[in-house]
């Protein structure tokens, strides 16, 4: 806990003298200026740590800047040209050729395979790969893809020289100009422009008049085919044809066509007619005139040189044109909700003769939104789908912004209760104290988890709002401020534990600590991070404008990082560091380092950082920072809707969506990459986690998941499908409690009686997720329907709804102090109260929903009432609704549960809720089976004569004791009853399901058929109860680890290590780690994974204090199931504290059954507890347990010849009660000859 730094942040003004302010842009607020808490740190400070070996190791954060693309690395990690340097202060991260500049992981100084679509290149000593790449699927991946040795690339162009490396000498928002430099002579060079979109590629060269063209992959046939000269030799044109193998076998085309240009002198030596084109040499007239280019014209099945010799003379005159600088304008148009974008080229020519225009490559993502276009007649098939050509210097798009919410719609009044009890659940759970977001221990704390955990305040925070409990609302809110205010107050102390922001300007960044998933070194994944913390100043400005107001300079930077929208060569910040103007979405990896090109995961928290944008800009009166929102917002869900996700049906391969490789349809990509798309993630192989991931965090900034229902719940089924075929060991024992919180809000968007029925009120939530938001975004839906996206209005925070009956809800925000008038497409108008969310329905006719409850003397009372519109005419029917404690019962006289609605709004529906009683069924649903890390439960108390120990996880508030009959059975006793408790087993299968109407859950030992560990799951109204169980004492852990809610894992590898760029896991296979991990799949489908670190600190070996405090009550359960408490004696509670033993000594002789094992001595210890296995993970029936009363022992049993692994710990037994300390590090049994 760090609250003096709170204090400090709260009750201090620190003004920011040290840090520039921006001047420009969209930093210029309408807010008044106050004065400035907070600041950003002016040292990095504190460490990270990461585990390998079976150890914690521990770095300082400034380790995490060394290989950085600084001016200071260049020649080492940074490759640049002079004229790029001269060009960018900040260096420009996260792009589609950013491995061309940085050396994160490549293997030599010549970058990745870099994807312009439709070529890609890749530099070497001696040239430059270049390829329209060959297509195939392998396993659950899309392959377009070029291998870095050129196996699969179709020319090589050759400079005539050896480089030592690659340098970036100019970036535009889509093309890009490197150089490789003779390595004896740097004038002497060739830059090679690549065009994002251009089947194009310009080579000049410099200080030299020759290079040359080779055919790669030369034992296939290729030819040249045409020409636009007398012969060949005499030609400037030269058309050429290659076959591709890998494209025939899938099925695809197999020929793929080729020009070449070169200017009116130059001398070369094309053959016409044969079956290989081998190396075409070409000497060019002048220094002045050494230049040609490559260009892609065409595929087809079989041959047809004829067209595409069409298609080359067509791009003939615009060969020596091209893409001097790229860009876009965009414009919103509030009275439309239209954005219109320009994507514009400055167009370079090598021969000032030749007409305007360069040859553009239109994506589908754009073509669908443009029209008055006549396209060129060849298509390329790419990974994006079906490119179109023009030619020209600009081309125009316009997307339709259907509007985002402050907050989900309000629920009906009946709904209030229940979703207060979530609330309250939450509140008890998950809740802040003393000041902290959370009561939660041992939280990861980061700017990812952090993020998480914030928005998750936010949700619960506006579901607090909907039933009218401004307590906790604003307890969550002062939370928030906390939170932010720590984030946002640099101490500039050693402190490892601090949190803050320190812009770095040799690299024009801002980086938070404590970081994580390679935010620093990788710069990776900013705009996921940093926009849970835009997101969250938002929504705290609208409650609390003051407070947010007064650190606004901390957050222009936290927006700057990632959404900086002016191009200088000064900038503190690269332009729009993360967003492909060109592509229209976000890309993830800072570096690209990949062989796969750059990539993005989680499409829906890229999506979330421009939904805070404009959320920021409507809270802090910023229009500009509204607008630049509201075009990244749209940009990308446009993107995604086509790329990600394949809403239109025409982007995902067939051979991809039906593969018949895997287990998965594959309706969705989950990564997609600047060569490929696949089914996977970098943690999991598990379905529900694959497709999740681009639906998480679920807000109100969400709607646009339910574009089209049909989708959402194709989508939902295949997830579901998927699921079920899944094997790994990440899957759960109750498949549906993975993200059920996620799923069910995701699937109210097409069906909320669905979505209700899939809901667990019991299971654990996903770590950013909460009961409580989940209930309130599932019921608002129900009110008012699925989205309705057609529709738009002139006002950013607003949208429509459409429910089953036809009628229409506007809903609209208001962050202003004056009333609002807002417009929607369709005409309606609505008045807006200030710093209000108000929602009106269509015209229709009203009835009403009379929802009553029972009362002790079984009269009824009218709990709600529920006022609903629909069409007169119309036959509806009363919701059923969940009231804690109760049954509906249609037999209470009165009742109607459906009706006709009628003209004069007279309907009124009554429905009846008696009280539960023995006979009823439990009210809670099956609960989850959840996590427990089986080496942090210190202490076991034992069941006499059972051999069964127990520990009480969750839920002893509502646990009584344990009381045992003669013989087998035993029970455990609760305060409350009436409902389901689940008792799983070691290997998660075995699962014993009790019906528990009384209080107590009844258990023989002999249900618990073999040694090991158990847990019982159950929801006690509300309570969430857990309790480990143990039987035997040498009992073996789980065969199957438990699931895990977390985006991101460790890794066996430091990030200062030569860094590895592994591929993430794939679905429908249990996943592997590979030490050594390779960055392309083998031809056979396998892929190599490896898990990102995480910033966990090491484990300590200070002692660990574990404190139990007994019951001083004794529940007394009476025939009504009513408890009454009478008191036992009290006694005082017990703190026993274990050091962490340490394996000193392990050894055994290779034809021995026995080792003899010593131990660091555990002061206060009975004994220690030792496990050895063959596994190093101890997992399966190969470990054995057992206990030693001395810290110097033999282990007998062991077999001849085998390798064994040892870990222990130290146990302390007071009583009935087992304390334990913490596992020693796992040591290798040494073999002695």
């Amino acid at each position: 806990m760090r609250k003096t730094k709170k204090g400090i942040a709260i009750g201090l003004a620190l003004i920011m003298t040290a840090m520039p302010a921006f001047q420009h842009g969209f930093f210029v607020s309408d807010v008044k200026a106050a004065t400035q808490k907070g600041s950003l740190a002016t040292k990095v400070t504190g460490t990270w740590s990461y585990e390998a070996d079976n150890a914690i190791h521990t770095q300082t954060n400034e380790s995490l800047f060394a290989n950085l693309p600084t001016l200071a690395n260049k020649g080492n990690t940074r490759f640049t040209a002079d004229n790029y340097d001269s060009e960018n202060k900040a260096f420009k991260t996260n792009g589609w050729s950013t491995s061309m500049g940085w050396k994160y992981s490549c293997s030599d100084n010549f970058g990745n395979t870099t994807y312009a679509i439709p070529l890609a290149f890749k530099a070497v000593s001696d040239g430059m790969y270049v390829t329209k790449p060959s297509t195939m699927v392998v396993r659950d991946t899309f392959n377009a893809s070029a291998p870095e040795n050129g196996t699969l690339s179709d020319f090589e162009v050759k400079t005539g020289f050896s480089s030592n490396e690659v340098k970036v000498d100019r970036e535009t928002d889509w093309s890009t100009d490197v150089v490789l430099e003779n390595a004896s002579d740097s004038s002497q060079y060739m830059k090679t422009t690549m065009t994002q979109g251009s089947p194009m590629a310009l080579f000049r060269m410099n200080g030299t008049k020759t290079a040359s063209l080779l055919r790669l992959r030369d034992t296939l046939p290729s030819a040249v085919v045409g020409y636009n000269g007398d012969t060949p030799e005499n030609s400037t044109m030269l058309v050429l044809r290659v076959y591709d193998n890998h494209d025939d076998v899938s099925k695809y085309s197999n020929y793929d066509y080729y020009a070449l240009y070169v200017p009116k002198g130059t001398t070369w030596n094309p053959t016409l007619g044969e079956t290989n084109i081998g190396e075409i040499s070409m000497t060019f007239p002048s220094e002045n005139k050494a230049y040609f280019t490559l260009a892609w014209l065409c595929e087809s099945t079989g041959t047809n040189d004829s067209e595409a010799e069409k298609i080359a003379k067509i791009y003939e005159p615009y060969a020596f044109n091209y893409a001097e600088d790229t860009g876009v304008n965009y414009d919103y148009n509030r009275s439309t909700g239209k954005v219109t974008t320009t994507y514009n080229y400055k167009v370079g020519k090598m021969d000032s003769s030749k007409p305007d225009g360069v040859v553009m490559g239109i994506l589908p993502s754009q073509y669908k939104n443009m029209t008055g276009y006549s396209y060129l007649k060849n298509e390329a098939r790419t990974i994006r789908g079906q490119m179109k050509f023009l030619i020209g210097d600009s081309f125009t798009t316009q997307l339709t912004y259907s509007g985002i919410l402050q907050s989900s719609p309000s629920v009906e009044n009946s709904d209030k209760a229940k979703l207060q009890e979530y609330v309250d659940s939450f509140m008890k759970d998950y809740g802040p104290e003393n000041g902290e977001l959370t009561k939660e221990a041992n939280v990861l704390v980061n700017t990812y988890d952090s993020g998480k955990r914030m928005n998750r305040a936010i949700q619960v925070m506006e579901a607090a709002e909907a039933c009218g409990d401004t307590e906790d609302a604003n307890t969550l809110l002062k939370a928030l401020e906390n939170e932010l205010a720590d984030w946002f107050t640099a101490d500039n102390d050693n402190n490892a534990e601090d949190k803050y922001f320190y812009y770095d300007e040799n690299v024009g960044s801002l980086f938070g600590f404590p970081q994580a998933y390679y935010t620093v070194d990788g710069m990776t994944d900013h705009h996921f991070h940093y926009g849970y913390f835009i997101q969250a100043a938002a929504q705290v400005a609208f409650r609390d404008p003051d407070f947010i107001a007064q650190y606004s300079d901390i957050l222009n930077e936290v927006i700057g990082d990632i959404a900086y929208d002016k191009k200088d060569s000064s900038s503190k910040y690269p332009y729009l560091r993360v967003f492909s103007t060109y592509e229209g979405h976000s890309w993830a990896s800072g570096h690209a380092n990949f062989a796969d090109g750059n990539n993005q995961e989680s499409s829906s928290e890229s999506i979330n950082a421009w939904a805070a944008l404009i959320l920021y800009g409507q809270a802090t009166g910023n229009e500009e920072l509204t607008d630049l929102g509201v075009y990244l917002y749209t940009t990308e869900v446009n993107s995604v809707n086509n790329y990600w996700f394949d809403i239109d049906g025409d982007i995902l391969d067939s051979n991809y969506t039906a593969s018949t490789t895997s287990a998965n349809k594959h309706n969705v990509a989950s990564i997609v990459w600047g060569g490929k798309y696949d089914y996977s993630a970098w943690w999991t192989a598990e379905p529900l986690q694959i497709q999740g991931i681009n639906l998480l965090p679920i807000t109100s900034a969400s709607y646009y998941l339910g574009k089209s229902t049909d989708f959402v719940k194709a989508n939902f089924e295949s997830a579901q499908a998927n699921e079920k075929a899944f094997t790994g060991n990440d899957k759960l024992s109750t498949p549906t409690d993975r993200w059920n919180e996620l799923w069910s809000s995701y699937l109210a968007l097409a069906d909320t009686d669905k979505a209700q029925e899939y809901f667990s009120s019991t299971c654990a939530p996903e770590a950013g997720d909460s009961k409580a938001h989940a209930y309130h975004f599932i019921k608002s839906l129900e009110k008012v329907g699925s989205p309705k996206l057609d529709i738009t209005s002139d006002d950013p925070l607003s949208l429509v709804f459409e429910n089953k009956d036809g009628i229409t809800t506007y809903v609209a925000y208001n962050p202003t102090n004056e009333e609002k008038t807002v417009t929607f497409s369709d005409g309606k108008v609505i008045k807006v109260a200030p710093k209000a969310q108000s929602e009106e329905q269509s015209a229709g006719a009203t009835y009403k929903v009379e929802y009553y409850l029972q009362n002790a003397d079984l009269t009824y009372s009218l709990n709600s009432t529920d006022t609903k519109t629909a069409s007169a005419g119309n036959q509806v029917t009363a919701p059923n609704k969940s009231f804690t404690g109760y049954i509906l019962d249609k037999t209470v006289e009165g009742t109607k549960i459906s009706g006709t609605v009628t003209e004069d709004n007279s309907l009124v529906l009554k429905v009846y809720y008696r009280l539960r009683n023995d006979t009823d069924e439990p009210e809670s649903t099956t609960p989850a089976v959840t996590k427990i890390d089986w080496s942090d439960i210190t202490a076991w108390t034992e069941i006499e004569s059972t051999g069964i120990s127990y520990s009480v996880i969750e839920g002893k508030e509502i646990f009584a004791r344990i009381n045992e009959a003669d013989g087998n059975p035993f029970y455990f006793i609760f305060k409350q009853g009436g409902f389901n408790a689940t008792i799983t087993g070691p290997d998660l299968s075995t699962v014993i399901t009790k019906n528990c109407p009384g209080a107590e859950i009844p258990l023989k030992a002999s249900e618990l058929k073999e040694d090991g560990y158990y847990t019982i799951d159950a929801d006690i109204n509300g309570n969430t109860v857990k309790i480990a169980l143990k039987k035997g004492d040498g009992a073996p852990e789980p065969t199957t680890e438990a699931p895990t809610t977390e985006k991101k894992t460790t890794t066996a590898a430091p990030t200062t290590a030569a860094p590895t760029t592994t591929q993430p896991t794939t679905g429908g296979t249990e996943t592997t780690t590979a030490a050594t991990p390779t960055t392309e799949p083998t031809t056979s489908g396998e892929v190599t994974t490896t898990e990102k670190p995480t910033t966990v600190a090491p484990t300590s070996e200070k002692e660990t204090s574990v404190t139990t405090k007994p019951e001083t009550t004794t529940p007394k359960v009476t025939s009504n199931n009513v408890m009454k408490e009478t008191t036992t004696d009290k006694v005082s509670s017990t703190s026993i504290r274990l050091g962490r033993t340490k394996v000193k000594k392990a050894v055994k002789r290779n034809k021995a059954v026995k080792a003899k094992i010593s131990l660091k001595k555990v002061k206060s210890a009975t004994g220690y507890v030792v496990k050895v296995s063959t596994s190093k993970k101890f997992k399966g029936k190969k470990t054995i347990t057992k206990t030693y009363k001395r810290n110097v022992f033999k282990f007998k049993k062991l077999k001849k010849n085998k390798k064994y692994y040892v870990k222990a710990r130290a146990v302390k037994v007071v009583g009935k009660t087992k304390y334990y300390g913490k596992w020693s590090n796992v040591k290798k049994i040494r073999i002695k000859k």
